[in-house]
């Protein structure tokens, strides 16, 4: 736990008007939110955590003890107000392993620091090559799960976008099929393929804020990779068994091949559909860089 005291209460300005939260008056200030920065003692990133408490006077923020978790999927609705989370559905970071660490805490321009010890469980012990190989598992996994989760996102962004520029040249050059023609006859195409490809990968047909919704269907494969990393997150100085690191090994090699997929897409067909897009004076996508899975940076 970190403690902290704020002269004043953090604000990002004005609610602009139409926007204020449920039971925030529009044209009050906001309340903003202190930003705690958490690294080990090589200076790898442990967790940044912008959701720290911000109102004046003493202030708690809690460390789960925990890297930050994977990329969340941006397009699933997230709980608000007293709503709270499904459990089952939390997806956590790995446990940091015992060992020193620094705490940034970054306030109103200001930025204290103080270094902080995480002893091993006084009854559960653990050997520190055991921690070692739970934690780099969890990682693989979590950075395996931001990319499958960061294409699904861009998938669906390029899905809006399409649908956007579909409805731009409908509104704007009426009656004119030798713009629109071939543009439309690309994004449907191209729509298509990104919707098979994200079928493949995600049942857009689960209420997944809705209970038990999601038991009456058969899972997908984010869901499967997703499901994997609920035993390496709660293990204790446990490495994964040979049964969870096959799995995660076969997973992982369907990934690269969903990630080929959507990339080759980025190369290929979304580039073709700019191209005419640009010939048409149409809207283009933007589409981003290639997803990749990040290195686990554990030494």
């Amino acid at each position: 736990m970190i403690d902290y005291y704020l002269k004043t209460a953090l604000d990002t300005g004005a609610t602009p008007q139409g926007e204020g939260a449920q039971g925030e008056p529009q044209g009050r200030s906001r309340r903003g939110r202190a930003i705690v920065a958490v690294t080990d003692s090589r200076g790898d990133t442990v967790v940044v955590d912008s959701s720290a408490p911000g109102k004046q006077g003493v202030n708690r923020y809690v460390w789960a003890l925990r890297y930050g978790g994977p990329t969340r999927l941006t397009f699933e609705r997230q709980p608000t107000g007293e709503e709270e989370e499904n459990p089952f559905r939390t997806v956590l970071g790995p446990r940091v392993v015992p060992g020193s660490y620094r705490v940034a805490l970054t306030a109103g321009g200001r930025t204290e620091t103080t270094k902080v010890t995480v002893e091993p469980d006084p009854v559960l012990g653990g050997d520190p090559a055991r921690f070692a190989a739970q934690l780099r598992a969890g990682l693989e996994w979590r950075n395996a799960l931001s990319a499958l989760n960061e294409m699904l996102n861009r998938i669906v962004s390029l899905e809006t976008q399409l649908k956007n520029a579909q409805q731009a040249l409908r509104e704007n050059m009426r009656g004119d099929t030798t713009a629109t023609a071939p543009v439309a006859r690309q994004a449907r195409e191209l729509g298509r393929k990104l919707k098979e490809l994200k079928d493949s990968l995600y049942n857009s047909d689960v209420q997944r804020d809705a209970g038990q919704d999601d038991i009456h269907y058969l899972n997908r494969f984010q869901d499967r990779l997703q499901g994997l990393g609920f035993g390496l997150g709660f293990a204790y100085a446990q490495p994964p068994t040979e049964v969870v690191a096959e799995r995660m090994k076969e997973l992982r090699t369907r990934l690269d091949a969903y990630l080929a997929r959507f990339n080759e897409l980025l190369r290929t067909d979304v580039a073709a559909f700019n191209k005419t897009a640009q010939d048409h004076s149409a809207p283009v996508l933007v589409a981003g860089a290639p997803v990749e899975v990040k290195a686990v940076a554990v030494r």
